[in-house]
């Protein structure tokens, strides 16, 4: 979050939906994932990575989560 005075903490909270569908309500949402600006760049290929497993996995009829590091 950006303040109204222009402070900002450094850290942004990254969020995604594990699905191909446009308004997949019932897609696995990953929250909670705080990282500091700095490690975005490092971090989003996994997270994208992640999201397609988890993606396929739900086409094959699996149900399960995928652990960030």
């Amino acid at each position: 979050m950006i303040g109204c005075d222009g402070t900002f903490s450094g850290t942004i909270d990254v969020r995604c939906s594990a699905t191909e569908e446009v308004g997949d309500v019932f897609a696995p949402t990953l929250r909670d994932f705080k990282i500091p600006i700095a490690d975005l760049p490092r971090l989003l290929p996994e997270v994208a990575r992640q999201m397609r497993e988890v993606i396929a996995g739900r086409k094959r009829g699996e149900n399960g989560s995928v652990a960030l590091p």
